[in-house]
C-alpha cells in the first residue's frame, strides 16, 4: 500500500520536479556549500541551479533560496476595539469571486478571576469567519464557524467544490472562560451558552484533529474526526495542514508530542489518504530533526514543502533574538530535509513604517498567485510583554497578521 501511495504522489508531483536528483548530503539538514549548488535541492526546490548558482523563484531570496521576501504588515484580528480582551493566533483565507474569506481562532485574553492579561494563544478558543474586500482588511465578522474549545484552522478547497476546515478540537465538555468572537468593543467576549464541543477520541484539554465539511464558505460545517486511529500511535496530535492533490487526494502536516525517531519535544509527521475522509496513512514520522510544530504544507514545481515554527532559542520570553521560521523540503513527500536557516524570523515592519522585534511569530500559512509564488504570509504574532499585566511588567497583545511577499523581477537576484 505504501509503494502505491509512493507512486501517486510522484506521479501527481510536476514534471520539473521528475528531474532532480539527490546529492551525497547530510540526509536532514542541508547545508551551505562551497559551491552555491549542483541541483535544485542545493536551492531547496525554491529555485533552479544555473552554473551553480541558484535561480530562485519569485518570493524567495538568499544564496540557497531559504528565506521569504518580506515586505509590510498588516493585524488581521482582532481590532483595536476589541483588544486586549479578546486575541486571535493565526489564520487562513480563501479567496471567491473577489472576496476575501478568513477563518481564525479568537482567544480570551483574560484571566477568568482577575484584570489580568495574559497573552495565552489557546483558551476559550473558537474559529470564526469574517470576509473583506481586500486581503489585508479591515475584515467584517459573519459568523462562527465552529465553537469552544476549537483553534488552528485551515481551509482548502476540493475540485468538487467542498470546502475543507482542518482544525483542532481540545475536547473540552464545558468551557469555564468567556470565548470571544473578536469584533467590536470589548471583542464580542462572553460565556458561551451551551457545552463545548466533545471529540470520540483523545483526552479532555488535549482532543484530536477535525475536518468541518460545507459546500459553502458560511457553512454549516459537518464535522468528522477520520484520525482517531492516528492519535493512538501518535501523542497529542493538533496543528494541521493539508495539500489537496489534483485527484483529490491528500497530504496532511500534522504536529505531535515526543518525535518518533529524533525524540525532540514537538515534531511533524506527514500523512496521505485518497479521501479527506481517510483512512490517513503515516508517510513519514518525523520529517525533522528540530524542535518543530505548527506545519503549512504546500507544494510548488520543484516539489513538497513545510514552513514550522521551531523552538530554536532557550532565551527568556520576550527575546527578539528567536528565529522562528524552520523550512522542510522534499521530492516526494517521503524522504525530507530541513533547512539551516530561517525562512522568517520576528522581525517585522508594519504597514506605518514601524519595525517590531515580536516575542513569538507562528502559525504561519502562505498564499500563492496562479503560477504557485509565495504572495501573503499569514502568522500568529505575539507583542509587547509575555508576562502577566498589570501585575508585571508591561501590556502584551496577540494577533493575527499578514505579510506582503515581494517579488523580484524575472531573472534578477539582490
Amino acid at each position: 500500500m505504501l509503494l502505491e501511495i509512493l507512486s501517486a504522489l510522484l506521479v501527481l508531483a510536476s514534471a520539473e520536479a521528475s528531474k532532480f536528483t539527490k546529492i551525497d548530503t547530510d540526509p536532514e539538514v542541508k547545508r551551505e556549500m562551497n559551491s552555491d549548488c549542483t541541483d535544485a535541492l542545493d536551492c531547496q526546490l525554491n529555485g533552479r541551479c544555473v552554473q551553480g548558482r541558484c535561480l530562485c523563484d519569485k518570493g524567495w531570496r538568499g544564496k540557497q533560496c531559504h528565506q521569504l521576501r518580506e515586505g509590510l504588515s498588516w493585524v488581521l484580528w482582532p481590532g483595536d476595539e476589541a483588544q486586549p480582551e479578546s486575541a486571535s493566533w493565526g489564520a487562513t483565507i480563501i479567496e471567491e469571486d473577489g472576496l476575501y474569506h478568513m477563518w481564525t481562532d479568537t482567544i480570551f485574553q483574560k484571566e477568568k478571576d482577575g484584570p489580568y492579561i495574559t497573552c495565552y494563544h489557546t483558551q476559550g478558543t473558537q474559529i470564526i469567519h469574517s470576509t473583506s474586500k481586500t486581503i489585508t482588511g479591515p475584515y467584517i465578522f459573519q459568523d462562527i464557524a465552529l465553537p469552544p474549545e476549537t483553534n488552528n484552522p485551515h481551509v482548502v478547497k476540493t475540485s468538487s467544490g467542498e470546502y475543507l476546515l482542518y482544525h483542532l478540537n481540545d475536547n473540552v465538555a464545558a468551557l469555564p472562560i468567556p470565548a470571544c468572537t473578536g469584533w467590536g468593543l470589548g471583542g464580542g467576549c462572553e460565556q458561551y451558552p451551551g457545552n463545548g464541543s466533545k471529540t470520540p477520541c483523545g483526552a479532555p484539554g488535549e482532543g484530536t484533529i477535525g475536518i468541518g465539511v460545507s459546500k459553502t464558505t458560511d457553512g454549516p460545517w459537518e464535522v468528522i474526526y477520520p484520525m482517531c486511529d492516528i492519535g493512538e500511535k501518535f501523542s497529542v496530535i493538533s496543528n494541521p495542514s493539508a495539500w489537496v492533490l489534483a485527484n483529490n487526494s491528500i497530504v496532511l502536516a500534522f504536529r505531535y508530542a515526543k518525535g518518533h525517531t529524533h525524540k525532540q519535544g514537538e515534531a511533524v509527521a506527514i500523512a496521505y489518504a485518497d479521501s479527506y475522509k481517510g483512512p490517513y496513512k503515516i508517510l513519514n514520522p518525523d520529517i525533522s530533526p528540530f524542535d518543530v510544530e505548527d506545519p503549512f504544507l504546500f507544494r510548488n514545481m520543484g516539489g513538497y514543502h513545510v514552513l514550522l515554527h521551531e523552538f530554536n532559542c532557550t532565551c527568556p520570553y520576550g527575546d527578539p533574538k528567536m528565529l522562528p521560521g524552520a523550512h522542510a523540503y522534499s521530492l516526494d513527500a517521503r524522504d525530507w530535509y530541513t533547512s539551516a536557516y530561517p525562512a522568517y524570523t520576528t522581525s517585522i515592519t508594519w504597514a506605518n513604517g514601524t519595525k517590531v522585534a515580536l516575542n513569538y511569530r507562528e502559525r504561519p500559512e502562505l498564499l500563492f498567485d496562479k503560477d504557485g509564488n509565495p504572495t501573503w504570509l499569514i502568522t500568529g504574532a505575539e507583542v509587547g510583554h509575555k508576562y502577566r499585566y498589570p501585575s508585571k511588567g508591561g501590556p502584551c497583545q496577540s494577533v493575527s497578521i499578514i505579510t506582503k511577499i515581494e517579488h523580484q523581477k524575472e531573472g534578477k537576484e539582490e
